[in-house]
């Protein structure tokens, strides 16, 4: 064993508590949490930058409006000042970079590895080189502590991103609310940022392991720490939702996969409480308040949209207090044509509703777009009808048709 081995067998043999917490950890400390502070000061930032470019949008329609009203012009939404233009210039430039498809994989069976358009593909870029730098950043030092020092730093990076992962995966959250779009145009997201999880903490458990195998001290490091035990289901639970979350697996059966990655997802946080130290756990409770936050305000919006309260909403008509009335009808081409009466809300175009039916699929909500537009405009007080078109593809899709074609039948 050389001097370098020994001095790390030395450190490791005084380790004290769980986690990140021992050893060396106390002295890379400070720049780490540095680093992950600097971390979420750029997410802040980016979302600050889009809530005021939101905030710019909506004044520019504004002021458009109010400039049709008071004068009478024959383009009032052009620019008309060096601001405005310049605005208006560069949301059209970053629109159009952000449409490219730059790869496209056409063979039969390989479509699903086409990356992102050039936009997002860009944004991902941006996000790893900001991985990479925080990596990288005075850690790559080729001393007795070169393992424990890249080992620690992966390791407060991977944990830094896990409340970003939930803040993006809910279908309410904050993200959507403040770039001002859907949960689905955030998802991807989501998405490459957990893969970028997966090889943080790949090379966090990477670096360890070899300094364990350099100091021929595995087994002993397993029977000491009870945590690593906790970090390499860590590592088995991240890789399966990572591969399992791939279009050609999600695919299959898209409603066992819902239901696994959320069962993984509980499990990897309980693994994470048991594998980060005291003073890192802030990270886990960031995003189990992400994920109930998002929940909770989606529960209640559920309680909103299908509970009678008021005589004029939510099906009183029809007696119903709970839920709603609906019809079904089955066209050729295998089209079923969904009909929601007396819905006590308002939408616009392009919007979608999660639809759930508790006797074709009791653990399912699916989103369909609206295909008709509100009946009594946009007044809440006026019962609505929502309309669905549903191609039968597959699942919950089929089961409705199937049922469609039954009541016809039987009708």
């Amino acid at each position: 064993m050389d001097s370098s081995s020994m001095t790390n067998f030395d450190s490791m043999s005084g380790m004290e508590g769980t986690g990140m917490d021992m050893g060396l950890d106390g002295m890379f400390r400070p720049l780490n949490q540095m680093l992950a502070r600097m971390y979420w000061y750029l997410v802040a930032a980016f979302f600050a930058s889009a809530l005021f470019l939101k905030g710019l949008g909506a004044f520019g329609s504004w002021s458009h409006k109010r400039l049709s009203r008071a004068l009478s012009l024959s383009h009032p939404t052009r620019p008309r000042d060096l601001v405005s233009r310049a605005y208006a210039t560069s949301v059209a430039i970053f629109r159009e970079v952000s449409y490219p498809q730059v790869v496209h994989f056409i063979r039969p069976g390989c479509a699903w590895l086409t990356p992102p358009p050039l936009g997002p593909s860009l944004v991902i870029l941006i996000y790893w080189i900001i991985i990479a730098l925080s990596l990288i950043t005075r850690s790559i030092i080729h001393d007795a502590y070169y393992w424990e020092r890249v080992g620690f730093r992966a390791a407060w990076v991977s944990v830094t991103q896990v409340p970003f992962i939930f803040l993006l995966a809910g279908k309410v959250n904050i993200a959507s609310f403040l770039l001002g779009s859907s949960y689905v145009d955030v998802n991807w997201l989501h998405r490459w940022v957990s893969r970028t999880l997966f090889v943080t903490v790949t090379i966090h458990g990477s670096f360890f392991l070899s300094e364990w195998v350099r100091a021929d001290f595995i087994r002993i490091e397993l029977a000491m720490m009870p945590m690593v035990k906790y970090g390499l289901g860590l590592w088995a639970v991240l890789a399966w939702t990572t591969i399992s979350s791939l279009i050609p697996l999600r695919r299959l059966c898209y409603e066992f996969f819902v239901l696994q990655h959320i069962l993984s997802a509980g499990v990897f946080l309980w693994l994470l409480h048991s594998h980060v130290p005291a003073y890192a756990s802030y990270n886990l409770w960031m995003a189990v308040a992400f994920a109930l936050s998002g929940r909770v305000y989606q529960f209640c919006i559920l309680l909103c949209r299908n509970i009678a309260i008021r005589k004029k909403t939510f099906g009183l008509i029809a007696g119903k207090r709970l839920g709603h009335s609906a019809e079904l009808q089955a066209l050729a081409g295998e089209i079923t044509v969904l009909t929601v009466h007396d819905v006590g809300f308002s939408w616009k175009a392009g919007q979608h509703v999660l639809l759930w039916c508790s006797t074709l699929g009791p653990l399912e909500s699916h989103p369909f777009t609206i295909a008709n537009i509100p009946d009594g405009g946009n007044c809440e007080d006026s019962p609505n009808k929502v309309q669905l078109i549903i191609r039968a593809r597959s699942g919950f899709a089929r089961k409705l048709f199937r049922r469609a074609v039954s009541s016809q039948a039987t009708s």
